[in-house]
């Protein structure tokens, strides 16, 4: 299988039944491998967000910083060199990531000629709406309206956002549910779990709208 396969066939399923098909791949604790509910998905498309994860580490909350965006052209360069499509994942290097912005929609703008097709932060973002059109997804914790000192620390690093770990190259996947980590390595056992999770639930659905006895979670 073909990683655009892969990719296609994963934008055909929802967050919440990618995760359940992991659980049932059992390469991982179920407690692991997704964003807690302070990740919020902001801005949605009509397809589940799919793609590699290329990582970054921004400052903008460093009082006194004197800000550096000549430094976007490392990101620029890390997501043209990334497999496609890409997910740019960013992290607050600053002292208060409750008050980071990671991304407007200029930014987004460059991203998304690039061939990234989402954008993930653990702090905040603002332009939704110029987001939005861009026809990216984007997930963040909220809002934030000021970019302080922003100024890129590093491209390439391991990153949290909202409890989730990501590494470069990760596979992610998310919706309006939530983001989570696809593994690698065993596309199609994933998407045979992906089927038996959709017949088993549809199932399910079926036997409790005809008051049979419930039989799900198992």
């Amino acid at each position: 299988m073909t990683d655009e396969e892969f990719v296609a066939a994963l934008r055909g399923v929802d967050s919440a039944t990618v995760a359940n098909a992991i659980e049932a791949l059992g390469v991982r604790d179920p407690a692991e491998g997704y964003a807690d509910l302070r990740l919020r998905c902001l801005v949605a498309q009509p397809e589940p967000m799919v793609g590699y994860a290329v990582t970054v580490r921004v400052d903008s909350t460093t009082p006194g910083l004197t800000p550096d965006r000549s430094r976007l052209s490392w990101l620029i360069a890390a997501v043209s060199e990334s497999p496609k499509p890409c997910v740019v994942v960013c992290e607050e290097a600053g002292p208060a990531p409750e008050r980071g912005c990671h991304m407007g929609d200029v930014v987004a703008t460059m991203l998304e000629q690039h061939g990234v097709v989402g954008v993930v932060s653990g702090s905040g973002i603002r332009d939704v709406a110029g987001i939005r059109e861009l026809g990216l997804t984007a997930f963040a914790r909220g809002t934030v309206v000021g970019r302080g000192p922003w100024t890129i620390m590093a491209v390439g690093a391991e990153v949290e956002a909202a409890g989730l770990r990501v590494r470069p190259g990760d596979w992610l996947h998310g919706n309006g549910d939530g983001l989570v980590s696809v593994p690698g390595g065993q596309p199609a056992e994933l998407l045979r779990h992906i089927a038996a999770v959709q017949t088993k639930e549809s199932h399910t659905k079926q036997r409790a709208g005809g008051d049979a006895e419930i039989a799900y979670p198992r």
